[in-house]
């Protein structure tokens, strides 16, 4: 994945997270009216909660990328230890 494209996604699951704390303040959403038959904050709420996983599922790729060569490395510097205590050397 280009350096580029991968910037953004840990930072993906912050709009809708802000998007639900602020609700309440928000004044074209904290009113009397109603959206599809209900209060507009119920529909925000809802529909920042349902846009939630995706955001979520956008950015699983870097943070899964990112612990794979960290697990990556440490079984590299297990493999390590453990051929020079067979081997019987000393670490300095």
């Amino acid at each position: 994945m280009p350096r580029g494209q991968e910037r953004w996604r840990p930072w993906l699951p912050v709009i809708p997270a802000l998007a639900l704390c602020f609700s309440s303040v928000l004044p074209f959403v904290n009113t009397a009216e109603l959206w599809l038959g209900m209060p507009r904050i119920g529909v925000w709420v809802v529909v920042w909660s349902l846009l939630s996983v995706p955001a979520m599922l956008a950015a699983m790729p870097y943070f899964t990328a990112r612990d794979e060569a960290a697990l990556a490395e440490v079984t590299a510097y297990e493999a390590t230890v453990a051929k020079a205590g067979a081997t019987g050397e000393e670490q300095s």
